[in-house]
């Protein structure tokens, strides 16, 4: 009988070796021969599951999306905790989002060649950005955050704010930790709110 493939667990695994070939080598050592070498596979065999390294380091990143979203299902209950753990996970604060955003720092550099990339990685920054709006409406309409703002418009503030957040921790990375960081983001967040309140 003809052994089952999970089809999505062989692309997530394919991932993680990915990601444990970026640790070891650099994003200039990942191809999709040095992760087919890592995983036990063959090169033929993972072209059945990715065409090209641009789509398995796309995969990857979108695996790590997928994890920023999930911190704010673990703060349920509390909504401003939520809104902050989100756009922490955002920032490169540890060896798993570090490696994330060398993923995003090595699809960026390809940009150039492959428009189609840059469209798909519009897409997915467009659906972050979305799920950062969603977090700060739940904060706003459960009175945790009071803002004179519209709601679009502290949700752009916030990702703008994390971008720059983000360049600073990839460049002194020692000098940041995550509660420094939370903190940071919950000042922001009060001085936009007591500012957007102040002028209304």
């Amino acid at each position: 009988m003809p052994k089952i493939v999970d089809y999505e667990k062989r692309r997530e695994e394919l991932a993680t070796a990915l990601l444990e070939v970026l640790a070891r080598d650099g994003i200039e050592g990942v191809s999709v021969r040095s992760v087919a070498a890592h995983a036990g596979w063959t090169r033929g065999v993972i072209s059945h599951y990715f065409s090209d390294r641009d789509e398995l380091l796309l995969y990857a990143y979108r695996l790590a999306l997928q994890r920023e979203h999930a911190a704010v299902e673990s703060h349920e209950g509390d909504p401003v905790a939520a809104l902050i753990a989100l756009l922490v996970r955002a920032l490169p604060i540890d060896e798993t989002s570090s490696l994330d955003y060398r993923i995003f720092l090595g699809l960026l550099g390809r940009l150039a060649d492959r428009p189609d990339l840059a469209a798909s990685l519009a897409t997915d920054h467009a659906e972050y950005e979305a799920t950062v709006l969603k977090a700060v409406r739940l904060a706003i309409e459960t009175g945790a955050i009071r803002s004179a703002l519209p709601p679009e418009s502290l949700a752009h503030m916030l990702s703008v704010y994390v971008d720059g957040l983000t360049v600073g921790c990839a460049i002194n990375p020692e000098q940041i930790s995550p509660a420094n960081l939370e903190e940071k983001i919950a000042s922001f967040i009060r001085a936009l709110t007591q500012a957007s309140a102040a002028t209304h």
